[in-house]
């Protein structure tokens, strides 16, 4: 709208330079356009209303005054011709900077502008064959629509294969500059898509690597691997202490998928992070006392690693609340849960949350803004009943195996079960390859062999699904603090290559037994 006033302001501009010699040229040239009564008028006035019934007739517009342009010139009033020609090419400017992609591609190129304002005095006979602009069809001529003065006569109309293949044309010749234009804006979206899209892939595809919920990923392992007997020592065995070389009573422990140690130094109120060959740990979670503040811990008892966030995930068990904590930063993000009593922890392939509650004896599993959650073990019978459950995995198939440490056994819950069934241990404890007493941590293998720490007979046991004892490969040699030796260990995890972490509780160390046969 704002280009229509430039317009009219434009004419009356040009109105004032005009003698009543040239007003009476141009009223005769204009001929027929205009009415007769018009044309006879050679005021000031008159000439207004002769532009505005060329305006009426749609002869010219704001975007297109070729017409008087062309008049003018003819009167050799050639100030006013420059002025409108100067206000025509800014207009068509502004059109360019304006257009969208698919204008660009299909408007009309440099050629075909040029053969169009052409006058048949200028062109030959082959270039009025090549015209491929549909501008002066019979079409055009029935909508009033009047081209420059000495017209380009056409005989025949342009059928419509004639201007699809125009279109077309016009797609391939555009200007080199639009081409390039094309070419960029094509290449900077690919740019912009591609990692966006594997950042997409990679998070939906990547599994959530915790100790405590998944099948180990090691396929390569048998039912008759081995590891060295003699552990090597990669946090703490300096004693109890609060020093990074140092751990007091350590709790549990996960492993990501690059190798990165995370341990609950319990009693030292902090979680620690040891990197695959970094010499000296550091404090990601707590370390600032024992507190309820937002950066404080108090005996956390458990973590995971929620590698798809980098994140952790804590069980603040004095405080009861489960807490996330940014790996990067080592800053609390989030309460996940408050005034909850957990224990044990687990992320399923799905994303929910499970939580054991050791007094209750129960598992709930939570969604995402949960408070409540579903509880999904728990029991009166003598089978169904959990009497202390701390540590637990969930299976490929959703089936959870749960440590139940007072009870001194493992059961089996499928998904929907009302019970669970007793696959390894019994409720009186032992010393034998059928018994545990007090079982920990556990650990499953893609063959659902289990791997459960048997804290107060210090040593590592692997039951193999469908048997009704299991061998001792790690430990069992008594308590104490040699190599081969542990003291109530109490918990479990296997790196990316197979190597076997022991959490060691009363020697206040974290024990690396080296896988020697897959």
């Amino acid at each position: 709208m704002t280009g229509h006033f430039e317009f009219r302001e434009l004419l009356l501009k040009i109105h004032d330079l005009l003698s009543d010699n040239d007003r009476e040229r141009l009223h005769f040239l204009l001929g027929d356009d205009v009415p007769r009564n018009l044309r006879d008028d050679l005021s000031l006035g008159g000439t207004l209303r002769v532009l505005q019934a060329l305006f009426d007739k749609a002869i010219i517009n704001d975007q297109d005054c070729i017409y008087l342009i062309e008049a003018l010139e003819k009167i050799r009033c050639f100030d006013a011709s420059k002025r409108l020609k100067e206000y025509q090419r800014n207009q068509r400017q502004l059109d360019t900077q304006s257009l969208s992609l698919t204008d660009i591609l299909w408007r009309d190129n440099d050629e075909d502008k040029v053969a169009i304002s052409r006058t048949t005095d200028d062109l030959h006979d082959e270039d009025l064959r090549r015209i491929p602009t549909s501008s002066f069809t019979e079409k055009s001529i029935a909508t009033n629509q009047r081209p420059p003065l000495n017209p380009i006569i056409i005989n025949e109309p342009i059928e419509e294969e004639t201007v699809k293949s125009s279109r077309i044309r016009r797609l391939f010749c555009t200007s080199i500059s639009y081409r390039e234009w094309v070419l960029i804006t094509t290449l900077l979206l690919v740019i912009i898509t591609i990692p966006l899209s594997m950042t997409f892939w990679k998070r939906s595809d990547e599994k959530i690597r915790t100790k405590i919920n998944r099948a180990q990923l090691i396929d390569d392992i048998t039912s008759n691997a081995r590891w060295s007997q003699n552990g090597i020592t990669v946090l703490g065995g300096n004693g109890p202490g609060d020093g990074l070389n140092q751990l007091r009573n350590p709790g549990t422990i996960d492993i990501d998928d690059e190798n990165t140690i995370y341990v609950v130094d319990d009693n030292n109120n902090r979680v620690l992070e040891k990197k695959l060959n970094q010499t000296t740990p550091r404090i990601v979670a707590g370390g600032n006392g024992i507190g309820g503040e937002n950066n404080q811990l108090n005996h956390p008892v458990h973590v995971i690693v929620e590698k798809s966030r980098e994140s952790l995930i804590i069980c603040d068990s004095g405080n009861r609340r489960l807490m996330r904590w940014s790996i990067s930063t080592g800053t609390s993000e989030e309460m996940i849960l408050t005034d909850i009593v957990c224990q044990g922890l687990a992320l399923d392939k799905h994303g929910f949350l499970y939580v054991s509650n050791k007094k209750a004896g129960e598992i709930r599993r939570f969604r995402v803004g949960e408070r409540n959650g579903t509880v999904v073990i728990t029991g009166a019978s003598t089978v169904r009943q959990l009497y202390a459950p701390s540590f637990f995995a969930i299976d490929h198939d959703d089936s959870i195996y749960v440590s139940d440490t007072t009870g001194n056994r493992i059961t089996k819950w499928t998904i929907g079960a009302q019970e669970g069934v007793v696959i390894a241990g019994s409720l009186d404890s032992g010393t034998d390859s059928t018994h545990f007493s007090r079982p920990f941590g556990i650990v499953l293998d893609h063959m659902k062999t289990i791997y459960v720490v048997d804290s107060d007979n210090s040593r590592v046991i692997r039951w193999r699904e469908g048997m009704t004892k299991g061998d001792v490969i790690i430990g069992g040699r008594g308590r104490g603090d040699r190599a081969d030796q542990l003291d109530n260990p109490i918990d479990i995890a296997f790196d990316q290559q197979g190597n076997l972490y022991v959490v060691d509780f009363n020697n206040h160390r974290v024990q690396r037994f080296n896988i020697e046969q897959y």
